[in-house]
């Protein structure tokens, strides 16, 4: 087990609407023996330049340009954690290295291997000490989705979302280390947390 007293870097990692944002700022704002943060958006705005990049050229980027992108936004995150100070709260990561895999190889098609390089330039020596997938149902992703997304065909989404689903849980399935999996769809917030918390406890 690790103690709290040390670094310790969890990422939490999932499909779209399942609960990511809300499991992270739930466990930054509870009180208890582990304290958690979260790192924020990077230096000048980087992060959301490239978002923004990739939201008004979404549609006409290559798998290989998007993929990029996201690696720049990646090896970013790396940096600022590569910066985070010892003997500080738990620092909990909204989305690592494994969404970037999920999105170049298991929605966009290219290839794992190379992929799987991306990524690893991208984070360097920054590894998580654990991992927190969270998944939701079909059902409860389209009620999220419309709700955000009124105007936009369900169709499409869906799609995106069965191919991210199964991304995420082949990449959980062969993740060595420490893990858990966490359904959203069939567990209240509280339990979440609950959940989350013993999980880290156990480290």
């Amino acid at each position: 087990m690790k103690a709290f007293d040390e670094d310790m870097i969890v990422a939490i990692e999932g499909v779209s609407y399942s609960g990511k944002s809300t499991l992270i700022d739930s466990l930054c704002a509870h009180g208890g023996e582990l304290m958690f943060t979260t790192v924020a958006n990077g230096v000048h705005g980087f992060d959301d330049s490239v978002r923004q990049v990739i939201h008004e050229y979404g549609q006409t980027l290559s798998p290989e340009e998007e993929i990029m992108l996201f690696a720049a936004r990646l090896a970013n995150k790396a940096k600022r954690v590569s910066e985070y100070g010892i003997n500080q709260p738990i620092l909990l990561l909204d989305r690592f290295d494994v969404s970037l895999i999920v999105l170049g190889h298991h929605l966009r098609g290219l290839p794992l291997q190379e992929v799987s390089r991306i990524a690893q330039m991208a984070v360097g020596n920054v590894l998580p000490d654990a991992y927190i997938f969270l998944d939701v149902e079909t059902d409860d992703f389209r009620r999220r989705f419309e709700k955000d997304h009124a105007t936009h065909p369900i169709r499409e989404g869906l799609a995106h979302h069965d191919r991210m689903k199964k991304g995420f849980d082949a990449c959980f399935r062969k993740l060595n280390g420490r893990k858990i999996q966490i359904n959203t769809s069939w567990s209240t917030t509280e339990v979440c947390i609950e959940q989350s918390l013993n999980f880290i406890m156990q480290l």
